[in-house]
Order: C-alpha cells, then structure tokens, then sequence
C-alpha cells in the first residue's frame, strides 16, 4: 500500500509501517497543503492512505467524492511513543482496508 503521512506526524513514523511504501508530506513538497487539495493531491499520485492527527478534517470533507483511505490518529498523549503504540493498530487497520475507510484509531487508556 501506498501511505502518505501528514505534516503533523513525525516522519519517523513510516519507517514503522514497512513493508508499506511511507512518504511524508514533506517528502513531497506538499507542506502547508489544506486538507481538501492534500486529499486531491494524494489520490491523483497513487495514494491509499493518507494518515493524520487532524481530527477537523473528516467533517471538513464531501466523502462521496474522495477515494483516498484516511485514518485519524488519537494518540493518549503527546510524543512518538504514544503514536508507535499505535502501530499495530494502524497496520491492521491499513491490511484490511475497505472502499473509502475512514478510521479512527486511538489508544486503549
């Protein structure tokens, strides 16, 4: 699968998610992108998944028209280890994908 990892997450993130092919925002000079061109942007170069801590941006969309998987990260606190507990998570959710998921993925606690 092909992941695209928003701006507001560590890009050390992806090295996490092999064998998925991970690049960051950044990576693609996409930096300061909204979330409706992001969303474009990253269907229109080939990706599944785009990845974020952005909780606005499910309701700021019109799903019917967005064919790139999103997955929000909720994390219990702030840093990289509460994200990486989340990546089992996230491969599992990213491994077993449905048309158009949208999920949420949060810690346990």
């Amino acid at each position: 699968m092909k992941v695209l990892l928003d701006e507001n997450l560590p890009g050390s993130l992806r090295h996490r998610l092999l064998p998925h092919e991970c690049v960051t925002v950044e990576h693609m000079g996409w930096s300061g992108t909204k979330n409706g061109k992001l969303l474009a942007l990253a269907e229109s170069n080939g990706f599944e998944w785009l990845i974020t801590l952005d909780d606005d941006l499910p309701p700021e969309q019109n799903w019917d028209t967005i064919s790139v998987n999103v997955i929000v990260l909720k994390p219990r606190k702030q840093g990289k280890s509460s994200l990486y507990e989340l990546v089992p998570k996230i491969l599992l959710t990213i491994n077993n994908p449905e048309p158009k998921q949208l999920s949420w993925i949060t810690s346990d606690n």
